[in-house]
C-alpha cells in the first residue's frame, strides 16, 4: 500500500469519526419525529397470520440436477477457454 493511499484513508476515517456525533444527534431527532408520525395514526391493528404452504409435492428432482450439470458444464467450459487463451498469449510471447 502505498504512503498516499494510507494518509488518504487516514484523514477518510477521521472525517467519518468526527461526523458521527453530529449524525447521532440528526437520527434521533429523526426517530422522534417518525414516532409522532406512526403515533397519529392511532392503535395497529393485530396482524393476520397468513395461511400455511402447501407442502411439496413428490415432484421429480431431474430439472435440478439438469440446471446443475448445466452449470458445471458452463463453468468447465469457461475455464479451458480460459486456459487455451493463456496458453495461446504465451506461445506468442515466446517466439
Amino acid at each position: 500500500m502505498s504512503v498516499r493511499r494510507s494518509i488518504v484513508l487516514c484523514a477518510l476515517l477521521i472525517l467519518a469519526l468526527g461526523a458521527s456525533p453530529a449524525l447521532a444527534g440528526r437520527s434521533r431527532s429523526a426517530a422522534l419525529a417518525q414516532e409522532r408520525y406512526y403515533s397519529s395514526y392511532g392503535a395497529p391493528e393485530p396482524l393476520r397470520v397468513a395461511p400455511p404452504a402447501p407442502a411439496p409435492s413428490g415432484g421429480s428432482a431431474l430439472p435440478v440436477v439438469l440446471l446443475a450439470a448445466a452449470a458445471v458444464g458452463l463453468a468447465g467450459a469457461g475455464a479451458t477457454q480460459v486456459r487455451r487463451a493463456r496458453g495461446r498469449r504465451a506461445a506468442g510471447a515466446v517466439s
